[in-house]
């Protein structure tokens, strides 16, 4: 896991966000549904987040994010194949490693949104840092609820994007 950078970025983790669950009962006629809240990834795209009105606020009215669960919760074959870094399975994206030694992984099944205004947001220039866009430097902060506790390597970004696609489009990524 890499350390954060300064404004939020796709492939963050964060230490604790709320979240929904829905899960259907015994019956499976009824419903259940529970709020909670702990890590997750981040998942909305950096083009998305970045965007901005013309008074320089941050346009994005939510963000999309991923519980992250144990790897243990896999069985063995998924296990290894999350950690060879294969697009099969494709619900399941590998977070590898958070700061306390647990390997993780989220299911795009279980996507959720957040209204961005949660973080408190805001839209700053980071012209002159080496990770900004120097040609659009300007990405999204958040002032509240900032706890994050890395970046999934790009590798493991590029690789959710193909999972997204094969998972949601039933496609494989050239």
């Amino acid at each position: 896991m890499l350390p954060c950078l300064p404004w939020l970025r796709q492939g963050d983790v964060f230490e604790d966000v709320h979240w929904l669950t829905v899960t259907s009962s015994d019956d499976d006629d009824d419903f259940v549904a529970s709020l909670g809240s702990g890590a997750a990834l981040l998942i909305t795209h950096g083009c998305q987040m970045d965007k901005r009105t013309n008074a320089g606020r941050p346009k994005a009215k939510r963000l999309q994010f991923l519980p992250v669960h144990p790897i243990t919760d896999l069985n063995h074959d998924s296990q290894e194949r999350l950690r060879r870094h294969e697009v099969s399975p494709p619900e399941a994206v590998f977070v590898g490693a958070l700061p306390d030694g647990r390997e993780c992984f989220g299911l795009l099944g279980e996507a959720y949104t957040l209204p961005t205004s949660y973080f408190h947001p805001h839209v700053e220039s980071f012209e002159g840092h080496s990770q900004a866009d120097q040609a659009d430097p300007y990405h999204l902060v958040a002032t509240r609820h900032d706890e994050r506790l890395g970046t999934i390597e790009d590798e493991l970004v590029e690789l959710m994007h193909s999972k997204i696609v094969a998972y949601w489009l039933g496609a494989q990524r050239a």
